[in-house]
């Protein structure tokens, strides 16, 4: 698969994972996938794309928040796996020559799934 295509797979993954699996999710597993993956993918964005893909103060508070609350949710073993996981998805992604220019593009929708994944993470774990 060239890397471009695998690029846009891993972008367009992270998207749907966090539109798709924000709406539908069965647990707090797939909730903190979205918010591992997606910080990931953005954080990667941050160092290899500079202020193209900087973010605010309030959009790292965000980030911040939401993997609290997914660290909060899941045993250190399964949080730990996953944030690997997320890591190496997102550096091979960052490889891509279009990387920097589909992640922007991505970027709003990527922050509402992290947001609205981070609310059921911390709406689950008080029972509500």
């Amino acid at each position: 698969m060239r890397k471009g295509n695998w690029m846009a797979g891993c972008a367009a993954t992270a998207l749907v994972l966090g539109t798709f699996g924000t709406a539908h999710a069965v647990g707090l597993g797939d909730l903190a996938k979205v918010v591992l993956g997606g910080g990931s993918i953005l954080k990667k964005g941050k160092q290899r794309c500079g202020s193209a893909l900087a973010l605010t103060t309030k959009e790292d508070l965000l980030l911040s928040f939401a993997r609290s609350q997914a660290q909060k949710s899941l045993p250190l073993a399964q949080f730990t796996a996953l944030d690997r996981v997320s890591n190496a998805e997102a550096e091979k992604a960052s490889e891509s020559p279009t990387f920097c220019a589909e992640t922007a593009k991505k970027k709003k929708g990527i922050l509402g799934s992290i947001g609205t994944a981070a609310k059921k993470l911390a709406k689950g774990r008080m029972g509500i």
